[in-house]
């Protein structure tokens, strides 16, 4: 009888594990198609929804379909389990379509295209990246909807409208976390709109429902609804110019910048040795002009030896200094009104120095002759230049509805080569080494003075602002970099 029991309870453990293996298919989750897309899937019941997005912006689109023969008796029956939708585009991506989408579910981790012109054909879940698409600009607006919005949620929305059909994706990323994300599928006839929305699983939250909408101009309203947090939407207006117009512009006067270092008057002895005010920068006249650079010399007493050490000619290049925009590698701003992260884009100069081996002379009193034992210094390339460059950057922001810049960054890439100084006296050698940073602090100071000046600030404004187009100029509200574009948000 105990036997028995046992067989019965073996049996009743096999049937539950073989109907749970037929059981419904959960198709929530994170997916990927052939091409390596991201699709985040919310399934509902029999309704499916998704977000589906390319890593470089080539496509983007939602999806809403009607899940079929998802049950324990159609599966043991093999009865095939299909999604019959529709996928729309939206302005995340450059796509402007929209297509009957039939699939086949396979598993609760694959399916396969049925049916419609979309060209990935098979689908698997996998394990969510860390590393996903971020908030890029619109690739196309148009008057009334379709383009980018930004709600009092903190969410950027990517909406579109055709005919009389209204779509969105919404998300919201703070720093790598995305916050929340959600797909609208509606309607809108006059101004009101009507829509079903659902969270989906790129962001964290869960939630479901419907909303009614007013649309004003430039502004929508939730007028009804629960559970969604944002309650008014203001459309972004934008403008892309390509990065090639703003190096030629700021090259011209960029072409005007020049550089000389010096502290050694060759002839004469301690202190004459010295030269004042022969150390500075050049910058065109709307730039600010001339500026001097303090620039001391080096001293270190030995024993009976006086040690010094003098900046000799240094000088930019007879090929002159480069201008380009780039956006900002070593640090991406938080642009906290938005909770994203966005690069920001920055005027880099740089100005390229020509060397002979004899950057920083060496002179000594009370040594057999002033120019023995007191090893000259090499100012080097660091890494694969071929020539020591000063790097002056120069952020470009949005201020008082123009295109302005923040505060301006120096960096000297060179080594300096103080090896022989290193064995002649205790203390000199870290004064050798130090002395690029104070050639460094004084070129920033001179860059930052010039260009603190109300004046020049004016100029540099004036001078950027013709490259943008005439309708937005003085309505720039956020300027930052996407690819080889300076996108240009604007009232």
């Amino acid at each position: 009888m105990k036997n028995t029991r046992n067989h019965i309870i073996i049996l009743v453990i096999t049937i539950v594990g073989v109907l749970n293996s037929f059981a419904q298919h959960d198709l929530n989750g994170y997916w990927e198609d052939n091409y390596g897309m991201h699709y985040y899937v919310r399934q509902i019941d029999n309704t499916v929804y998704w977000f589906g997005e390319h890593n470089d912006g080539v496509w983007a689109g939602v999806f809403k379909g009607t899940l079929t023969n998802n049950t324990q008796r159609a599966i043991l029956g093999n009865q095939p389990i299909t999604i019959r939708g529709n996928i729309y585009d939206l302005p995340k991506g450059k796509g402007q379509t929209q297509a009957d989408l039939g699939l086949n579910v396979l598993s609760a981790n694959e399916m396969r295209k049925n049916f419609g012109p979309f060209s990935p054909t098979v689908f698997r879940k996998k394990m969510k990246p860390r590393n996903l698409p971020g908030i890029r600009s619109a690739a196309y607006t148009s008057d009334g909807i379709t383009g980018l919005w930004k709600g009092n949620d903190g969410g950027i929305y990517y909406m579109r409208q055709i005919g009389n059909n209204v779509f969105w994706y919404g998300e919201k990323i703070s720093g790598s976390v995305v916050n929340f994300s959600n797909i609208a599928i509606g309607a809108i006839s006059g101004n009101a709109i009507s829509i079903v929305w659902a969270d989906v699983p790129k962001g964290r939250n869960v939630g479901n429902g419907s909303l009614s909408l007013k649309l004003l101009g430039n502004r929508i309203t939730k007028t009804s609804g629960s559970g969604f947090g944002g309650s008014s939407w203001v459309k972004i207006n934008q403008a892309e110019i390509d990065v090639s117009v703003f190096n030629t512009i700021i090259g011209g006067a960029a072409s005007k910048v020049s550089l000389h270092l010096n502290t050694y008057a060759a002839v004469g002895g301690s202190p004459r040795w010295y030269k004042p005010n022969d150390a500075y920068v050049i910058l065109p006249e709307q730039w600010g002009g001339k500026y001097i650079l303090n620039l001391p010399e080096i001293n270190q007493i030995r024993k009976t030896r006086d040690f010094h050490y003098y900046v000799n000619d240094l000088n930019s290049s007879r090929y002159g200094v480069t201008a380009e925009v780039k956006p900002k590698s070593s640090i991406n701003f938080l642009l906290r009104n938005r909770g994203l992260i966005q690069k920001q884009p920055i005027l880099q100069l740089a100005i390229r120095l020509e060397t002979d081996g004899t950057e920083i002379i060496g002179r000594c009193t009370s040594c057999p002759s002033s120019d023995k034992g007191a090893p000259d210094v090499h100012i080097s390339p660091k890494g694969n230049p071929d020539f020591p460059i000063i790097y002056v950057n120069i952020p470009l922001i949005s201020s008082r509805g123009k295109i302005s810049y923040g505060e301006i960054e120096t960096y000297f890439d060179a080594d300096i080569q103080a090896g022989g100084v290193c064995k002649i006296a205790d203390g000199l050698c870290e004064k050798i080494t130090k002395y690029k940073e104070i050639i460094r602090n004084e070129i920033d100071k001179g860059f930052k003075a010039s260009f603190n000046d109300s004046n020049v600030r004016r100029n540099f404004e004036n001078s950027i602002n013709l490259i943008i187009p005439a309708e937005i100029q003085c309505k720039v509200t956020n300027v930052f970099m996407e690819g080889n574009k300076v996108v240009v948000e604007y009232n």
